[in-house]
């Protein structure tokens, strides 16, 4: 990987044009990375939050689609393959216990996150039973995301450790983060 230089950037956020509706997304992207770490589809009813995620995501170095609607995911996913998804609890119609059923049954290796504005001791039982391998719980830094991100397969220079699978993420006990 190659790495350009740290910047700090800021981001005006398609689709959002009136005063009380305009966000700015500023962050720091911790250096622009060539290629791609991985592909990653993120999934949430939320098109603010879908948007704001998957442009953090791309600046980190990850080749990143989106997805509002469980139903899209799963199309999505069936079109293309993916390292990781990254998706929301509730939402109508397909929920994200759904997607991760659907993606668990035809990709097992592939990392699901499930993001949750609710209480995650409520829900973790059923989601690591379901196949979900990372809670957490809304918000978050996408930095605390990157640990449990696979990165690109080929390239054997990233020392970033996976931690195992079915682990649910406290920012409190964190030692790894980046």
């Amino acid at each position: 990987m190659i790495v350009l230089g740290q910047r700090k950037r800021r981001f005006e956020l398609p689709g959002v044009s009136s005063l009380r509706e305009k966000a700015v997304v500023t962050f720091y992207t911790g250096g622009w990375a060539m290629g791609s770490l991985g592909n990653i589809l993120v999934v949430d009813d939320e098109k603010i939050f879908c948007t704001v995620l998957t442009t953090s995501l791309e600046y980190k170095g990850y080749t990143v689609k989106s997805a509002v609607s469980g139903k899209e995911a799963i199309e999505a996913f069936n079109l293309e393959d993916f390292d990781a998804v990254i998706t929301d609890l509730q939402m109508d119609e397909i929920n994200g216990y759904e997607v991760a059923d659907h993606i668990k049954a035809h990709s097992a290796q592939t990392t699901v996150i499930l993001i949750t504005g609710g209480d995650c001791s409520k829900i973790e039982k059923e989601a690591f039973q379901r196949g979900v391998d990372v809670l957490f719980q809304k918000p978050f830094a996408v930095e605390d995301l990157l640990p449990y991100l696979p990165p690109k397969k080929h390239n054997t220079d990233l020392t970033r450790q996976r931690p195992p699978p079915n682990t649910k993420y406290d920012a409190d006990k964190d030692t790894n983060s980046t």
